[in-house]
């Protein structure tokens, strides 16, 4: 299994975005990255919570759950340490987008709130694992999405972590996992702006120097997890 993390503020003044991943055994890890909601007070503490939380909740009760069952008491887990994060900062809104995949074995969980992705790649195939909790995913069903819509509503999501009550299940896909197969867990930051089929495809690492080439150009946080079987 081969792992790159990637993370870049762009032209923002702080990163809220954060990535992690643990390693579970020989064939299992976990792999989570979190964009910190700007619209709110400490996105970057609110994705470093909640991040590190899940990672370390699924880390110790790895053989007490199902694989679905511990991913969702593991971001109920962070929800609730987020909720003690924001009485410690003084009672302030807080939340972040989440993007989780849980390899075990030849099966891969993936877990999400809000509009970051997890892609797959396989036999020269690209598949998005997730859809989007995000206004514009809702109208897109309904109406046409013009630029003028997508610019009053692209940044709007309709569920994350914020450390408030879990009203919904939390939606969980499960896809094989194979040899050669890769994965992708993005900010919105990375898929709105970059060609994600392209970073998927390559082998070529040295594309991280022209993605720290081009921070100033991005206008949002840009992060990603790649995960090469």
């Amino acid at each position: 299994m081969s792992i790159t993390e990637y993370s870049n503020k762009g032209s923002r003044t702080v990163n809220q975005d954060y990535v992690i991943h643990r390693s579970l055994s020989a064939d299992s890890a976990i792999f989570v990255l979190a964009d910190g909601m700007g619209g709110y007070s400490h996105g970057e503490i609110a994705a470093q919570t909640v991040a590190t939380k899940i990672v370390s909740f699924i880390e110790k009760n790895m053989t007490n759950y199902s694989p679905e069952d511990l991913i969702r008491e593991s971001i109920a887990f962070a929800n609730d340490a987020l909720m003690v994060k924001r009485m410690e900062l003084g009672g302030k809104k807080m939340g972040t987008v989440i993007a989780v995949l849980l390899i075990l074995n030849s099966q891969a969980y993936i877990a999400w709130l809000g509009d970051s992705r997890v892609y797959k790649y396989s036999d020269g195939e690209m598949m998005t694992c997730t859809t989007d909790h995000s206004i514009v995913q809702q109208l897109s069903a309904k109406v046409n999405i013009t630029p003028s819509i997508y610019e009053k509503y692209g940044a709007i999501v309709t569920r994350a972590v914020m450390g408030d009550e879990l009203k919904d299940e939390i939606p969980i896909k499960v896809v094989s996992a194979q040899k050669n197969d890769v994965f992708l867990l993005c900010s919105d930051g990375f898929h709105k702006q970059l060609p994600v089929e392209e970073y998927m495809a390559s082998s070529d690492n040295t594309n991280l120097k022209c993605l720290n080439d081009m921070a100033s150009d991005m206008d949002d946080n840009y992060s990603f997890i790649k995960v090469e079987l």
